[in-house]
Protein backbone atom coordinates (compact mmCIF):
# COMPACT_ATOMS: atom_id res chain seq x y z
CA UNK A 1 0.00 0.00 0.00
CA UNK A 2 1.41 3.42 -1.20
CA UNK A 3 1.27 6.60 1.50
CA UNK A 4 -0.93 8.29 -1.18
CA UNK A 5 -3.38 5.45 -0.32
CA UNK A 6 -2.92 5.57 3.39
CA UNK A 7 -4.07 8.81 3.85
CA UNK A 8 -7.71 8.15 2.17
CA UNK A 9 -8.97 6.00 4.93
CA UNK A 10 -10.92 6.65 7.60
CA UNK A 11 -11.10 5.39 11.32
CA UNK A 12 -14.83 4.07 11.95
CA UNK A 13 -13.56 6.20 15.65
CA UNK A 14 -13.10 9.43 13.86
CA UNK A 15 -16.95 9.31 12.60
CA UNK A 16 -19.30 11.20 14.54
CA UNK A 17 -23.12 12.73 14.23
CA UNK A 18 -23.80 16.19 14.46
CA UNK A 19 -27.83 16.91 15.35
CA UNK A 20 -29.89 20.76 14.89
CA UNK A 21 -33.58 21.38 14.91
CA UNK A 22 -34.67 22.77 11.48
CA UNK A 23 -36.74 25.76 12.23
CA UNK A 24 -37.66 25.60 8.55
CA UNK A 25 -38.55 21.57 7.67
CA UNK A 26 -36.05 20.38 5.02
CA UNK A 27 -32.74 22.71 5.61
CA UNK A 28 -29.84 20.50 5.39
CA UNK A 29 -28.71 22.76 8.93
CA UNK A 30 -25.45 21.92 10.26
CA UNK A 31 -24.79 20.80 13.76
CA UNK A 32 -25.24 23.52 16.68
CA UNK A 33 -27.16 25.60 15.07
CA UNK A 34 -30.37 25.89 17.10
CA UNK A 35 -30.40 26.88 19.06
CA UNK A 36 -27.08 28.59 18.48
CA UNK A 37 -25.88 28.52 22.47
CA UNK A 38 -22.55 28.22 23.24
CA UNK A 39 -21.30 25.14 24.97
CA UNK A 40 -24.52 22.94 24.19
CA UNK A 41 -23.46 19.46 23.02
CA UNK A 42 -24.57 19.07 19.36
CA UNK A 43 -22.96 15.58 18.96
CA UNK A 44 -24.01 12.45 20.60
CA UNK A 45 -22.01 9.35 21.09
CA UNK A 46 -23.51 6.35 19.53
CA UNK A 47 -22.43 2.52 19.94
CA UNK A 48 -20.55 1.92 16.55
CA UNK A 49 -23.21 -1.34 16.22
CA UNK A 50 -26.06 1.19 16.40
CA UNK A 51 -24.75 4.11 14.05
CA UNK A 52 -26.35 3.09 11.17
CA UNK A 53 -27.80 6.29 8.59
CA UNK A 54 -28.38 5.00 5.14
CA UNK A 55 -29.57 6.33 1.42
CA UNK A 56 -32.38 4.49 0.27
CA UNK A 57 -33.31 5.42 -3.48
CA UNK A 58 -36.08 3.16 -4.69
CA UNK A 59 -35.04 1.48 -8.29
CA UNK A 60 -37.52 1.56 -10.95
CA UNK A 61 -36.74 -1.49 -13.01
CA UNK A 62 -37.62 -1.98 -16.95
CA UNK A 63 -38.39 -6.30 -16.85
CA UNK A 64 -40.98 -5.32 -20.29
CA UNK A 65 -40.41 -8.33 -22.67
CA UNK A 66 -39.08 -7.49 -25.97
CA UNK A 67 -37.65 -10.84 -27.43
CA UNK A 68 -34.85 -11.44 -25.30
CA UNK A 69 -34.54 -14.22 -22.52
CA UNK A 70 -32.81 -11.37 -20.15
CA UNK A 71 -34.64 -9.62 -17.08
CA UNK A 72 -34.20 -6.42 -16.57
CA UNK A 73 -32.99 -3.68 -19.33
CA UNK A 74 -32.81 -0.36 -17.66
CA UNK A 75 -32.38 0.50 -14.30
CA UNK A 76 -34.16 3.69 -13.67
CA UNK A 77 -34.05 6.07 -10.29
CA UNK A 78 -36.82 6.52 -8.71
CA UNK A 79 -38.15 8.37 -5.29
CA UNK A 80 -35.50 8.58 -2.61
CA UNK A 81 -35.68 8.89 1.21
CA UNK A 82 -32.86 7.52 3.49
CA UNK A 83 -33.52 5.69 7.04
CA UNK A 84 -31.63 5.29 10.05
CA UNK A 85 -31.14 3.75 13.85
CA UNK A 86 -28.77 5.26 16.43
CA UNK A 87 -28.16 3.92 19.48
CA UNK A 88 -25.97 3.72 22.65
CA UNK A 89 -25.56 4.63 25.79
CA UNK A 90 -27.95 7.77 27.37
CA UNK A 91 -27.04 10.94 27.18
CA UNK A 92 -29.18 12.96 29.30
CA UNK A 93 -28.06 16.62 27.45
CA UNK A 94 -28.97 15.92 23.75
CA UNK A 95 -31.31 12.76 24.25
CA UNK A 96 -33.79 15.68 24.35
CA UNK A 97 -33.37 16.04 20.43
CA UNK A 98 -34.91 12.97 19.76
CA UNK A 99 -37.46 13.58 22.71
CA UNK A 100 -38.73 16.95 20.84
CA UNK A 101 -38.80 15.04 17.78
CA UNK A 102 -41.15 12.09 19.10
CA UNK A 103 -43.36 14.17 21.49
CA UNK A 104 -43.09 17.31 20.00
CA UNK A 105 -44.89 19.42 22.82
CA UNK A 106 -41.67 20.41 25.03
CA UNK A 107 -42.53 22.72 28.28
CA UNK A 108 -39.77 23.88 30.03
CA UNK A 109 -39.28 25.55 33.60
CA UNK A 110 -35.84 27.21 34.43
CA UNK A 111 -34.65 27.35 38.18
CA UNK A 112 -33.63 30.96 40.08
CA UNK A 113 -35.88 33.05 38.60
CA UNK A 114 -34.88 36.41 38.64
CA UNK A 115 -35.67 40.10 36.65
CA UNK A 116 -39.55 39.74 37.46
CA UNK A 117 -41.29 40.69 34.38
CA UNK A 118 -44.88 40.58 32.40
CA UNK A 119 -45.69 40.30 29.27
CA UNK A 120 -47.27 43.56 27.20
CA UNK A 121 -49.92 42.84 24.91
CA UNK A 122 -50.17 39.21 23.69
CA UNK A 123 -47.33 36.83 22.29
CA UNK A 124 -48.40 34.70 18.85
CA UNK A 125 -46.90 31.54 18.68
CA UNK A 126 -43.54 31.43 16.43
CA UNK A 127 -43.07 34.65 17.43
CA UNK A 128 -39.61 36.16 17.50
CA UNK A 129 -40.01 38.61 19.81
CA UNK A 130 -42.15 40.16 22.81
CA UNK A 131 -42.67 43.38 24.85
CA UNK A 132 -41.91 43.19 28.45
CA UNK A 133 -42.68 45.77 31.24
CA UNK A 134 -39.05 45.54 31.66
CA UNK A 135 -35.99 44.58 30.03
CA UNK A 136 -33.51 45.16 32.68
CA UNK A 137 -31.34 42.17 33.22
CA UNK A 138 -32.50 40.75 29.59
CA UNK A 139 -28.96 41.30 27.89
CA UNK A 140 -28.15 39.08 24.83
CA UNK A 141 -27.64 35.13 25.81
CA UNK A 142 -29.90 35.50 28.59
CA UNK A 143 -32.33 32.95 29.24
CA UNK A 144 -35.65 34.08 29.81
CA UNK A 145 -38.70 32.15 30.71
CA UNK A 146 -42.10 32.60 29.23
CA UNK A 147 -45.36 31.67 31.31
CA UNK A 148 -45.48 29.10 33.34
CA UNK A 149 -47.06 25.00 34.27
CA UNK A 150 -47.59 23.10 31.02
CA UNK A 151 -46.80 26.39 28.72
CA UNK A 152 -43.91 27.51 30.09
CA UNK A 153 -40.77 27.86 27.83
CA UNK A 154 -37.41 29.17 28.05
CA UNK A 155 -35.94 31.31 24.88
CA UNK A 156 -32.44 33.02 23.92
CA UNK A 157 -32.49 36.55 24.60
CA UNK A 158 -30.65 37.19 21.04
CA UNK A 159 -29.44 41.18 20.64
CA UNK A 160 -29.90 44.10 23.01
CA UNK A 161 -33.24 45.17 24.14
CA UNK A 162 -35.16 47.89 22.15
CA UNK A 163 -36.55 49.87 24.65
CA UNK A 164 -38.51 46.93 26.45
CA UNK A 165 -38.57 44.65 23.04
CA UNK A 166 -36.97 41.15 23.48
CA UNK A 167 -35.61 39.49 20.74
CA UNK A 168 -35.34 35.30 20.38
CA UNK A 169 -34.42 34.98 16.45
CA UNK A 170 -33.35 31.60 17.17
CA UNK A 171 -36.01 30.57 19.73
CA UNK A 172 -39.26 31.07 17.95
CA UNK A 173 -42.56 30.59 20.57
CA UNK A 174 -43.70 27.14 20.31
CA UNK A 175 -47.25 28.00 22.34
CA UNK A 176 -49.32 31.51 22.78
CA UNK A 177 -48.90 33.71 25.58
CA UNK A 178 -51.62 36.30 26.85
CA UNK A 179 -50.64 39.53 27.75
CA UNK A 180 -49.67 39.86 31.76
CA UNK A 181 -47.75 36.43 31.33
CA UNK A 182 -44.92 35.97 33.86
CA UNK A 183 -41.27 36.52 32.48
CA UNK A 184 -38.05 36.00 34.22
CA UNK A 185 -34.67 35.40 33.44
CA UNK A 186 -33.60 31.47 34.38
CA UNK A 187 -30.67 29.37 35.12
CA UNK A 188 -30.03 25.66 35.05
CA UNK A 189 -30.84 22.97 36.03
CA UNK A 190 -33.87 22.89 33.61
CA UNK A 191 -36.74 20.82 33.25
CA UNK A 192 -37.90 19.96 30.08
CA UNK A 193 -41.45 17.99 29.88
CA UNK A 194 -42.38 16.22 27.07
CA UNK A 195 -45.98 15.08 25.67
CA UNK A 196 -47.92 14.19 22.66
CA UNK A 197 -48.52 17.45 20.49
CA UNK A 198 -52.05 17.44 19.32
CA UNK A 199 -53.71 18.59 16.64
CA UNK A 200 -55.03 22.43 16.90
CA UNK A 201 -52.02 23.06 19.50
CA UNK A 202 -48.96 25.49 18.52
CA UNK A 203 -48.26 24.41 14.79
CA UNK A 204 -52.31 23.27 14.44
CA UNK A 205 -50.50 20.03 12.75
CA UNK A 206 -50.07 17.52 15.23
CA UNK A 207 -46.40 17.60 13.48
CA UNK A 208 -43.34 17.26 15.85
CA UNK A 209 -40.34 19.38 14.76
CA UNK A 210 -37.99 18.07 12.17
CA UNK A 211 -34.50 17.31 12.77
CA UNK A 212 -30.79 17.56 10.55
CA UNK A 213 -28.24 14.78 11.24
CA UNK A 214 -24.91 15.46 9.73
CA UNK A 215 -22.84 12.63 9.75
CA UNK A 216 -19.01 12.97 9.58
CA UNK A 217 -17.19 10.13 7.97
CA UNK A 218 -13.80 11.99 6.64
CA UNK A 219 -14.66 11.07 2.88
CA UNK A 220 -16.92 13.51 1.35
CA UNK A 221 -15.43 16.37 -0.50
CA UNK A 222 -14.62 19.90 1.64
CA UNK A 223 -16.34 19.21 4.39
CA UNK A 224 -15.96 15.29 5.18
CA UNK A 225 -19.37 15.08 5.74
CA UNK A 226 -23.31 14.86 4.73
CA UNK A 227 -26.58 15.86 6.02
CA UNK A 228 -29.54 14.31 6.35
CA UNK A 229 -32.25 16.39 6.38
CA UNK A 230 -36.08 16.38 7.59
CA UNK A 231 -35.17 13.46 10.31
CA UNK A 232 -38.71 12.11 11.46
CA UNK A 233 -38.58 9.31 14.19
CA UNK A 234 -40.14 6.20 13.85
CA UNK A 235 -39.55 4.59 17.33
CA UNK A 236 -37.82 5.73 20.70
CA UNK A 237 -36.69 2.87 22.65
CA UNK A 238 -35.36 3.32 26.23
CA UNK A 239 -33.87 0.65 28.10
CA UNK A 240 -32.71 -0.44 31.68
CA UNK A 241 -30.99 -3.65 32.38
CA UNK A 242 -29.49 -3.09 35.62
CA UNK A 243 -26.19 -5.09 35.27
CA UNK A 244 -25.68 -2.69 31.65
CA UNK A 245 -26.03 1.05 31.28
CA UNK A 246 -29.25 2.80 30.69
CA UNK A 247 -29.69 2.82 26.52
CA UNK A 248 -31.34 4.66 24.26
CA UNK A 249 -32.26 3.85 20.66
CA UNK A 250 -34.18 5.39 17.64
CA UNK A 251 -34.94 4.69 14.32
CA UNK A 252 -37.28 6.38 11.40
CA UNK A 253 -36.70 8.25 8.11
CA UNK A 254 -35.48 11.29 7.05
CA UNK A 255 -34.58 13.23 3.19
CA UNK A 256 -31.41 11.92 1.41
CA UNK A 257 -28.44 12.60 2.58
CA UNK A 258 -26.45 15.64 0.79
CA UNK A 259 -22.80 16.56 0.97
CA UNK A 260 -22.87 19.28 4.64
CA UNK A 261 -22.53 22.92 3.54
CA UNK A 262 -19.44 25.06 4.44
CA UNK A 263 -16.00 25.08 3.66
CA UNK A 264 -14.78 23.37 6.91
CA UNK A 265 -15.63 20.52 8.68
CA UNK A 266 -18.50 20.40 10.58
CA UNK A 267 -18.47 21.83 14.45
CA UNK A 268 -17.79 18.25 16.54
CA UNK A 269 -18.99 19.41 20.49
CA UNK A 270 -20.03 15.93 21.96
CA UNK A 271 -21.78 15.08 24.92
CA UNK A 272 -20.04 15.57 28.28
CA UNK A 273 -22.41 13.85 30.58
CA UNK A 274 -21.17 10.88 32.01
CA UNK A 275 -24.13 7.77 31.06
CA UNK A 276 -25.84 6.61 33.77
CA UNK A 277 -25.94 2.71 35.00
CA UNK A 278 -29.11 1.39 34.90
CA UNK A 279 -29.24 0.43 38.50
CA UNK A 280 -29.77 4.13 39.25
CA UNK A 281 -33.36 3.78 38.11
CA UNK A 282 -36.24 3.77 40.69
CA UNK A 283 -39.93 2.17 39.82
CA UNK A 284 -43.06 2.90 41.29
CA UNK A 285 -46.24 1.06 40.44
CA UNK A 286 -49.78 2.77 41.91
CA UNK A 287 -47.31 5.18 43.76
CA UNK A 288 -45.46 2.57 45.43
CA UNK A 289 -41.71 1.20 45.22
CA UNK A 290 -41.18 -1.68 43.20
CA UNK A 291 -38.10 -3.50 43.59
CA UNK A 292 -38.14 -6.69 42.16
CA UNK A 293 -37.38 -5.84 38.10
CA UNK A 294 -33.95 -6.29 36.87
CA UNK A 295 -35.08 -5.28 33.50
CA UNK A 296 -37.50 -2.43 31.73
CA UNK A 297 -37.89 -0.98 28.64
CA UNK A 298 -40.46 1.61 26.77
CA UNK A 299 -40.84 1.44 23.13
CA UNK A 300 -42.04 4.38 22.21
CA UNK A 301 -43.96 4.28 18.38
CA UNK A 302 -45.04 7.12 16.05
CA UNK A 303 -46.93 6.19 13.50
CA UNK A 304 -44.66 7.25 10.04
CA UNK A 305 -45.57 7.46 6.39
CA UNK A 306 -43.21 8.99 3.89
CA UNK A 307 -45.46 11.08 0.98
CA UNK A 308 -44.06 11.36 -2.25
CA UNK A 309 -46.15 13.44 -5.24
CA UNK A 310 -45.56 14.71 -8.76
CA UNK A 311 -43.91 18.27 -8.18
CA UNK A 312 -40.98 16.97 -10.32
CA UNK A 313 -38.69 16.30 -7.89
CA UNK A 314 -37.19 12.88 -6.27
CA UNK A 315 -37.85 14.28 -2.40
CA UNK A 316 -40.41 13.18 0.17
CA UNK A 317 -43.11 15.96 0.02
CA UNK A 318 -43.57 15.12 3.66
CA UNK A 319 -43.17 12.82 6.08
CA UNK A 320 -46.09 12.53 7.67
CA UNK A 321 -46.47 11.52 11.94
CA UNK A 322 -49.72 9.77 12.92
CA UNK A 323 -50.71 8.71 16.89
CA UNK A 324 -48.32 8.00 18.94
CA UNK A 325 -48.25 4.61 20.94
CA UNK A 326 -46.38 3.37 24.41
CA UNK A 327 -45.55 -0.19 25.49
CA UNK A 328 -43.69 -1.07 28.82
CA UNK A 329 -42.24 -4.48 29.43
CA UNK A 330 -41.23 -5.11 33.29
CA UNK A 331 -39.14 -7.88 34.33
CA UNK A 332 -40.16 -9.30 37.72
CA UNK A 333 -36.73 -11.16 37.55
CA UNK A 334 -36.95 -11.55 41.38
CA UNK A 335 -40.74 -12.34 42.16
CA UNK A 336 -41.71 -12.06 46.04
CA UNK A 337 -45.38 -12.66 45.43
CA UNK A 338 -48.15 -12.90 42.43
CA UNK A 339 -48.41 -9.31 42.06
CA UNK A 340 -47.15 -9.62 38.68
CA UNK A 341 -49.86 -12.01 37.94
CA UNK A 342 -52.66 -10.21 39.54
CA UNK A 343 -51.96 -7.05 38.08
CA UNK A 344 -53.05 -8.84 34.87
CA UNK A 345 -55.88 -10.73 35.79
CA UNK A 346 -57.23 -8.40 37.70
CA UNK A 347 -56.88 -5.58 34.83
CA UNK A 348 -55.45 -3.69 37.43
CA UNK A 349 -54.06 -0.15 35.08
CA UNK A 350 -51.99 1.70 38.20
CA UNK A 351 -49.35 4.46 37.22
CA UNK A 352 -46.30 3.44 36.51
CA UNK A 353 -43.08 5.49 37.33
CA UNK A 354 -39.81 5.05 36.12
CA UNK A 355 -36.93 7.45 37.10
CA UNK A 356 -33.30 7.73 35.91
CA UNK A 357 -30.87 9.68 38.09
CA UNK A 358 -27.19 9.99 38.20
CA UNK A 359 -27.29 11.31 41.56
CA UNK A 360 -25.30 14.47 40.99
CA UNK A 361 -26.48 18.01 42.75
CA UNK A 362 -27.12 21.06 40.61
CA UNK A 363 -26.82 22.02 37.38
CA UNK A 364 -24.90 18.48 37.22
CA UNK A 365 -28.02 16.11 37.82
CA UNK A 366 -29.32 14.24 35.08
CA UNK A 367 -32.66 13.15 35.36
CA UNK A 368 -35.07 10.98 32.97
CA UNK A 369 -38.83 10.71 34.36
CA UNK A 370 -41.07 8.48 31.95
CA UNK A 371 -44.57 8.19 33.32
CA UNK A 372 -47.85 6.32 32.11
CA UNK A 373 -50.98 7.96 34.37
CA UNK A 374 -52.60 4.71 33.37
CA UNK A 375 -50.98 1.68 32.47
CA UNK A 376 -52.67 -1.61 31.52
CA UNK A 377 -50.59 -5.45 32.30
CA UNK A 378 -51.62 -7.14 29.48
CA UNK A 379 -49.34 -10.22 29.57
CA UNK A 380 -47.37 -11.65 32.83
CA UNK A 381 -45.52 -14.65 31.31
CA UNK A 382 -43.37 -17.13 34.03
CA UNK A 383 -39.83 -17.41 33.77
CA UNK A 384 -38.19 -20.42 35.22
CA UNK A 385 -34.85 -19.75 32.81
CA UNK A 386 -32.96 -18.78 36.15
CA UNK A 387 -31.96 -19.37 39.63
CA UNK A 388 -35.06 -17.70 40.98
CA UNK A 389 -38.83 -17.55 39.39
CA UNK A 390 -39.63 -14.22 38.26
CA UNK A 391 -42.32 -13.05 35.84
CA UNK A 392 -42.05 -10.97 32.44
CA UNK A 393 -44.50 -8.03 32.60
CA UNK A 394 -45.89 -6.27 28.89
CA UNK A 395 -47.85 -3.15 29.69
CA UNK A 396 -49.87 -1.18 27.45
CA UNK A 397 -50.08 3.00 28.16
CA UNK A 398 -53.37 3.92 27.75
CA UNK A 399 -54.31 7.32 26.95
CA UNK A 400 -55.81 9.76 29.68
CA UNK A 401 -55.97 13.55 30.62
CA UNK A 402 -53.22 13.80 32.60
CA UNK A 403 -50.29 12.41 30.45
CA UNK A 404 -50.55 15.61 28.28
CA UNK A 405 -49.02 19.16 27.44
CA UNK A 406 -49.65 22.75 26.51
CA UNK A 407 -51.14 21.67 23.47
CA UNK A 408 -53.98 19.69 25.96
CA UNK A 409 -56.07 16.26 24.42
CA UNK A 410 -55.21 12.64 25.84
CA UNK A 411 -52.06 11.22 26.03
CA UNK A 412 -50.41 7.99 26.98
CA UNK A 413 -47.17 8.87 28.86
CA UNK A 414 -44.83 11.74 29.07
CA UNK A 415 -41.19 11.99 29.60
CA UNK A 416 -39.49 14.35 31.95
CA UNK A 417 -35.78 15.40 31.70
CA UNK A 418 -33.85 17.42 33.95
CA UNK A 419 -30.32 19.04 32.81
CA UNK A 420 -28.72 21.57 32.45
CA UNK A 421 -29.67 22.52 28.56
CA UNK A 422 -32.26 25.36 28.39
CA UNK A 423 -33.82 24.57 25.19
CA UNK A 424 -34.24 22.41 22.44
Amino acid sequence: MTAASLTAVRPTNLTFLGLSRSLVPGNADLPNTYPGITGIASTIPLDKSDYQPEDTPRWLMDTAVRGSMAHVYSVIQGPEDATFSYGGPFYGDIEGYFFDNTFGDLSTIGSSPANTATLVGTAAVYSTSGTITSATGYSAGTFMQIGTGNTAEVVVVSGTAAGSVISFTTTPLRFPHASGSTVNTVTGPYTHRFAILQQGSWNGTGQPPVHAATDYTGLTAVTGARTYPYLCISQLDLTGNTEQLFQAKVTGNSWLSVPASGSSVPLNNPSAVVPVPAWQSTISVGGTAMTQAGEWAFSIKRELQVYWTAQGTQSPFVIGRGSLDATLSLHYTVSTDETALLNMLNNTQPSVTVTVNNGLAGTANIQCIMTSSVAAFTKAKPNRSAVLFGYEDELQCVANATDVGGSGGLGPMTITLINNVPTY
